[in-house]
C-alpha cells in the first residue's frame, strides 16, 4: 500500500522569523530585482530569476562586457546559514527594455544543499541575495543594488539507508535500477510492468534491452559526506580524511580476474565560496592514512564531495570497455571511511553489465577486406542496375538487409539534395520488412531485418539521387546514449521523359 501524501513541507518557526527580516536586507530594486528562487532536488540545481528593468546603466551594450549581476545562495540547516555557492549573469544596456517590458534572466548553481530521510523530510529555508557588481559576502549581506528572496525548498530525499554506506547510481548513463539483474542489459520503463525499469530522469540514457560499449562512466556517492575541503579551492584541507575508494571490474560469464580501474579523469567541483566551478584532475593515489587490511602499494581515489561541495558529474571511475570482448562484467565499488585512527572498509556495491562493442564482420574498406564492429548492411536495386538512368514517374524497387547481435532500427530514405539552390522534392520510400521482421526491435528480432523497398519517382526533379540505408544497434556507447551505426547507399540518375 502506498504511503499517504505529505500534508506539508514546512520549515516551521525558523522560516517565519526569517521572513520578518526581508525588508532590512533589501537594497534599491529600481534597476534590477530578484523575482524568485528555488531548488530542484532531482538535478541538484539552485535557480533564480533576475529581472532587468531599465535600458541603461549597465556599463554598455551587447558588444561590451556590460556588468555582472551576482546571486548568492544560503540555506539554513544545522543551526546556521550554510553557503551554497554563487551564480552570475552578464547584463547590458538594451534599448528594447521599457517600463512595461523588462528582461528576465535565469541563473543556476549546482549544490547538494542537504538530504533527509523521506519519512522526516522537512522544508529548508533558502536565501538568495542579488547584488549588482559586488559579490555578496555572507547571508546577512545588504546589497546596494538588488534584493533578497527568502523561501522554503525541499532538500534531496536520502536513500533510507542509515550509517556509513555507498550508493552506486549509474553506469554508462543508465540508472542502476534500469539494468536487469538477469540479462544485465539496460531496459526502459514498461507501464504494464512497474517492476521493469524506472522513468528516465536527469538525462539518463533509455535502454531497450541494451548492452553497453565504449567508455562507461561509473557514478555514485558516499554517505555521510565529511566536509574536509577548502570552501574556496575545493581541495582537501591539510590533515583532512575524505572517503577513499577503489573500483574493480571482473568478467563473470567466463572465468576472469578482477582488474582495478585506476585511469584519471576530470571532475567539476563546486566549492560553496567559489564563483565558478573548479576543475579537479582525479587520479588514483596512496591513502592519506593507514588502511585496515591495506598495503602501502595500494592506490585509491579520493571522494571530493560533501554536503556543501557538489561534484558534477558524480563520476567514481571511467570503465574503458571499448576494447573488451563481449560478455558480462561485474563492477564493484569498494569504499573506506576514516574512523579517527585508520581507514575501515565499508560495504561494497556491485552491478553486472553486458558489454558489446559492435557486431564483428568483414567489409571492404579502401579496397581491402577489413574486420569492423557495427551493423552489417546491404542495399541493392532490383528493378534497375545501380546508377542506372530512369525516367521521372518510374517506380524503383530494391532489397535490404541488416544483420546484428543487438539490432535496433533501420531507415531508408533519399539523401537530400538542392537544385539551383532550392531543396529538391523527395518522395518517401516505402519499406516492407519480410514476414516476421520489422524495421525496429520488437523484443524478438534482435539479429536484424530483411525486406524490400519501393520508390515512386513521380513529381521529382531530374537529377542524380542516392537511396541510403541507415541502421543502428541498441548498444549504449560511451555513456552518451549513442549506438553503433552503419550506412550504405545506391544511386540512380533520374531523367525527364
Amino acid at each position: 500500500m502506498a504511503a499517504p501524501p505529505s500534508k506539508s513541507l514546512s520549515a516551521g518557526d525558523e522560516l517565519a522569523a526569517i521572513l520578518t527580516a526581508i525588508a532590512k536586507l533589501n537594497g534599491d530594486t529600481s534597476f534590477e530585482q530578484l523575482l524568485c528562487a528555488g531548488y530542484n532536488p532531482q538535478t541538484r540545481e539552485l535557480e533564480a530569476v533576475v529581472q532587468i528593468k531599465k535600458n541603461a546603466g549597465y556599463s554598455g551594450g551587447l558588444c561590451t562586457a556590460g556588468s555582472t549581476e551576482y546571486v548568492s545562495f544560503f540555506a539554513f540547516f544545522g543551526g546556521a546559514w550554510q553557503p551554497l555557492g554563487n551564480a552570475s549573469v552578464q547584463v547590458h544596456d538594451l534599448a528594447a527594455i521599457t517600463p512595461g517590458n523588462p528582461v528576465n534572466y535565469a541563473v543556476y548553481r549546482l549544490s547538494n544543499l542537504t538530504s533527509m530521510p523521506c519519512a522526516t523530510l522537512a522544508g529548508i529555508p533558502l536565501r538568495a541575495i542579488l547584488s549588482w557588481e559586488v559579490q555578496p559576502t555572507g547571508p546577512d549581506f545588504v546589497p546596494t543594488w538588488g534584493n533578497v528572496v527568502n523561501t522554503n525548498v525541499q532538500p534531496m530525499p536520502a536513500d533510507g539507508t542509515t550509517g556509513e554506506h555507498s550508493r552506486l547510481m549509474r553506469i554508462g548513463g543508465v540508472t542502476i535500477d534500469r539494468i536487469s539483474d538477469i540479462t544485465h542489459l539496460a531496459y526502459p520503463r514498461n507501464p504494464a510492468d512497474p517492476s521493469h525499469g524506472l522513468a528516465v530522469i536527469a538525462g539518463d540514457c533509455a535502454g531497450d534491452d541494451s548492452p553497453f560499449g565504449g567508455e562507461l562512466i561509473v557514478e555514485g556517492d558516499f554517505i555521510p559526506k565529511p566536509d574536509v575541503f577548502d570552501h574556496l579551492t575545493g581541495l582537501v584541507l591539510p590533515g583532512g580524511k575524505p572517503i577513499i575508494y577503489q573500483v574493480w571490474s571482473t568478467r563473470t560469464d567466463v572465468a576472469g580476474a578482477p582488474s582495478q580501474l585506476t585511469n584519471g579523469f576530470n571532475l567539476a567541483l563546486f566549492p560553496p565560496l567559489a564563483l565558478l566551478p573548479v576543475t579537479f584532475p582525479q587520479k588514483s593515489v596512496a591513502a592519506p592514512g593507514p588502511v585496515v587490511g591495506g598495503s602501502a602499494l595500494d592506490t585509491y581515489y579520493q571522494y571530493m564531495e560533501s554536503d556543501l561541495q557538489a561534484v558534477n558529474p558524480r563520476t567514481l571511475a571511467a570503465f574503458e570497455a571499448g576494447g573488451l570482448e563481449e560478455g558480462d562484467y561485474l563492477i564493484e565499488v569498494r569504499p573506506w571511511a576514516w574512523n579517527g585512527s585508520a581507514y575501515v572498509h565499508l560495504a561494497s556495491q556491485f552491478k553486472t553489465i553486458h558489454v558489446f562493442n559492435g557486431f564483428k564482420h568483414t567489409e571492404i574498406l579502401n579496397g581491402s577486406p577489413t574486420t569492423i564492429a557495427r551493423p552489417q548492411v546491404a542495399l541493392n536495386l532490383t528493378s534497375v542496375a545501380d546508377c542506372a538512368d530512369v525516367t521521372i514517374g518510374a517506380t524503383l524497387t530494391g532489397h535490404y538487409s541488416v544483420t546484428d547481435r543487438f539490432f535496433g532500427s533501420l531507415g531508408i530514405a533519399l539523401v537530400p539534395i538542392t537544385i539551383g539552390g532550392n531543396p529538391a522534392p523527395e518522395n518517401a520510400i516505402t519499406v516492407t520488412p519480410d514476414p516476421g521482421d520489422a524495421t525496429s526491435y520488437d523484443g524478438t528480432n534482435t539479429t536484424g531485418s530483411t525486406g524490400t523497398f519501393t520508390l515512386d519517382t513521380t513529381g521529382m526533379k531530374a537529377c542524380g539521387y542516392t537511396i541510403e540505408l541507415t541502421a543502428v544497434d541498441r548498444a549504449i556507447v560511451d555513456s552518451h546514449c549513442y549506438s553503433h551505426w552503419n550506412q550504405i547507399g545506391v544511386g540512380f540518375c533520374l531523367r525527364a521523359n
